[in-house]
């Protein structure tokens, strides 16, 4: 009798613990269900807090994007005339060009660009033409006005004088002296070492040519 007392209750405790309460299993699933949705939340994004300014139509732009900015001297290009809507002409967009000529050491100073350049008789004289070793040579022997550390210009530069509202010559009037035809500058061209850029002073237009060619040189320095 005890035997099936015991075995009768414990098949008793298991049919509780089997069945348990209606209120403990929807507990369990309320549980699962709040964690599900708890889960979809996190996965959610989350909207950025935008500030009022950056709601606006002018946000403002981030720190490191309010830095300063170089400034790049352009000097405008002397094209004036209208040819076209909203052509050079019609923009002359750019800095004013502002020369001065030393008469007395044949020279010209670009104080827009800080730049001293040759204009003696050397620039009319036609025998002086050269290939592109001689063209740096020249310049590095230059001696005029007192100094002796000049140098053959970039491609920039050089570009940089030429007046596009003129022709044969395409320079300033306050350059005296030059020749119409190509000029060297020391800049290469990037895929191939036997050409250089230079310009062609009667349109004032930019192109390569064989550093074996020989043309001219207008030589510059730097003023400290």
């Amino acid at each position: 009798m005890k035997k099936i007392s015991l075995i009768s209750l414990f098949m008793i405790m298991l049919f509780m613990l089997g069945c348990g309460s209606p209120t403990r299993d929807n507990d369990f699933l309320a549980f699962d269900q709040t964690s599900n949705e708890t889960q979809q939340k996190d996965k959610t994004p989350t909207k950025p807090n935008i500030s009022q300014n950056q709601q606006s139509n002018n946000p403002t732009k981030p720190q490191e994007d309010n830095l300063t900015q170089p400034t790049f001297k352009v000097v405008k290009t002397g094209q004036t005339q209208i040819y076209s809507n909203f052509d050079d002409g019609y923009y002359q967009m750019g800095i004013d060009r502002n020369y001065t000529r030393d008469d007395k050491n044949e020279v010209v100073i670009d104080h827009v660009t800080n730049l001293m350049w040759q204009d003696n008789q050397d620039m009319s004289d036609r025998s002086l033409k050269v290939n592109y070793q001689g063209a740096i040579d020249y310049c590095k022997k230059l001696a005029l006005g007192g100094y002796n550390n000049w140098r053959l210009p970039h491609i920039k530069e050089l570009q940089n004088i030429i007046d596009d509202g003129r022709t044969d010559p395409a320079f300033d009037p306050i350059f005296e002296n030059g020749i119409p035809s190509y000029y060297y500058s020391s800049t290469k061209v990037v895929d191939n070492k036997n050409l250089v850029w230079v310009v062609f002073t009667i349109h004032g237009n930019v192109g390569v040519a064989d550093i074996g060619g020989q043309f001219y040189a207008r030589c510059v320095r730097d003023i400290k």
